[in-house]
């Protein structure tokens, strides 16, 4: 028969699964920019892209040419896998502390805001913390067993993670530190085992780097770009920031939480979370001083941090642990329904206090540029925006008007502009879509003709406003 705790754990992990399932189908969450360009990746699958590797976009087409390509069905992927990153969670966390603060652990971090909120949005953090949930777990089950099949298994996870997200490369420096750290661990170092899943991961791998390769180490430098690495510059104010951002993202009980306890004397069961969480969090943490870091960025470290956490908690008082439980699904909850509440209590929503202020307005706002170039359906779409390529491509899906990247400056600045590259094509119309009315971009085609200006009124401090035109024959950067 199945205890007690079993029996509640899996009730809330159904339960709070079909709550979230509800958000999705009938809830009032948008269609993230994000979400849009990672599925506009579909129509051209590669072994690589601009600024991901190739993974999500595989598993994008292959959900929508299954179960059909809209909003609810990406995601509800983004909620799947989630809901397997917890059961992942709670896979290590029973090989480490045992059956109950497993149960505990997973809840714990089910309920995290940033799980709640990533959970309805489909991104790479999705894929990311899947793999490396089930990597870390078949490490430990491979350094208590020996067994080829763990060691396998570690290598096929690995290999996952590094073709969803770069940053799973922590990981394995993780277990690095980890078994280099104690003397009975070192022995692993020369397991043929481990150097079996290492070979695993790097075949698994390997087409991305080829496709790396191909393509100038573009995915790299992208994302060297945007940490900011390679500046000069330190901010205690912008650490500051990312620090206080981690609040959001696993909730005011638990930050405090960490706060006191990280300090604390560990044992060694703790080790393995330490080290494989600890460098990916120090690393973001560093990268934030320099230039400003997302607040997901460190997400992953919290699949160890969360039993670890949990387990320390459960040793000083449960109630703790079950208050911090309730007030992040609040939060969460909070923030599914906050339109329904702003209209409740009156509340007019601006930009300022909108959690969904980037994803508002977009379907308009498309629908009002299909009504105004519609009778040019033989020409294509251009801009330097890939916001709104994005969402025109996932608000009206032709296959009639390719998606092309205007960048004059000759660097690549999106997948459009990589895939679809104006200088290969040249002759040919193009509704270029616009922020600001185009001047010197004129002297570039043959023809430019004035459609006219759209605007979609958002907010009483946001509106969204492009120009269109129709140009021809393109006559080179």
């Amino acid at each position: 028969m199945a205890s007690s705790p079993h029996r509640l754990f899996w009730l809330f992990f159904i339960g709070l699964f079909l709550y979230r399932l509800l958000v999705i189908i009938y809830g009032d969450v948008p269609v993230d920019v994000e979400e849009a360009y990672y599925l506009s990746w579909t129509a051209n699958l590669d072994w690589g892209y601009y600024s991901k590797p190739p993974l999500l976009p595989f598993v994008l087409a292959w959900a929508t040419i299954v179960f059909g390509y809209n909003a609810a069905v990406i995601k509800i992927i983004s909620l799947l896998l989630f809901s397997f990153s917890t059961v992942g969670v709670f896979f290590v966390s029973r090989a480490i502390y045992g059956e109950k603060v497993a149960y505990w652990a997973a809840t714990a971090f089910l309920s995290l805001p940033a799980v709640g909120l990533l959970s309805v949005f489909i991104s790479t953090d999705s894929l990311l913390l899947l793999a490396w949930s089930f990597a870390l777990f078949s490490f430990v089950q491979a350094e208590k067993t020996n067994d080829k099949v763990w060691w396998v298994a570690l290598g096929v996870f690995g290999g996952l993670g590094m073709l969803s997200k770069y940053s799973f490369a922590l990981l394995p420096i993780g277990i690095f530190l980890y078994l280099l750290a104690s003397e009975s661990r070192r022995r692993l170092l020369l397991s043929s085992g481990l150097w079996f899943a290492l070979l695993i991961a790097c075949l698994i791998w390997a087409p991305n780097v080829f496709w790396l390769i191909e393509h100038d180490w573009i995915t790299l430098i992208h994302t060297r770009d945007i940490s900011g690495v390679d500046a000069s510059r330190w901010s205690f104010k912008l650490l500051i920031e990312f620090l206080a951002s981690q609040v959001a993202v696993i909730g005011p009980i638990f930050s405090i939480g960490f706060l006191i306890l990280i300090f604390k004397k560990s044992s060694s069961r703790d080790a393995v979370f330490l080290f494989t969480s600890l460098p990916l969090f120090l690393a973001i943490s560093l990268q934030s001083a320099q230039s400003e870091a997302n607040a997901n960025w460190a997400m992953p470290a919290y699949v160890g941090l969360m039993p670890f956490l949990t387990s320390k908690l459960m040793n000083l008082n449960v109630r703790v642990l079950v208050a911090a439980v309730i007030l992040n699904l609040l939060f969460s909850a909070g923030i599914y329904h906050y339109h329904f509440l702003a209209r409740s209590f009156d509340i007019e929503m601006k930009k300022g206090n909108d959690p969904f202020h980037r994803q508002m307005g977009w379907d308009s706002l498309v629908e009002k540029i299909n009504q105004r170039i519609y009778p040019y359906p033989y020409a294509n779409l251009l801009s330097p925006d890939r916001k709104i390529l994005a969402y025109m491509n996932f608000y009206s899906p032709s296959k009639s008007r390719v998606l092309y990247g205007w960048s004059p400056s000759g660097n690549i600045s999106s997948q459009y502009a990589l895939v679809n590259r104006l200088n290969n094509v040249r002759t040919g119309a193009w509704i270029f879509i616009s922020a600001s009315e185009i001047k010197p971009e004129i002297s570039k085609f043959e023809r430019v003709k004035f459609i006219g200006m759209v605007d979609q009124y958002v907010y009483s401090n946001k509106s969204l406003t492009y120009y269109l035109y129709l140009v021809e024959n393109f006559k080179g950067y």
